[in-house]
């Protein structure tokens, strides 16, 4: 019985660390999103005031 549940939180380890991944790839991408957006916000702006 105890080796089931061992199992069970192997996986569930296995998915909190997928889950961590994830959400640190989200992260950077928000990060890179963001960063593109301001970057081309000032490109605009300043050919709008040229």
């Amino acid at each position: 019985m105890r080796d089931g549940f061992a199992q069970v939180d192997k996986r569930f380890e296995a998915g909190q660390q997928d889950m961590r991944e994830l959400q640190r790839r989200m992260d950077r991408f928000m990060l890179w999103s963001f960063a593109t957006t301001v970057a081309v916000g000032g490109v605009v702006v300043s050919l709008i005031r040229f």
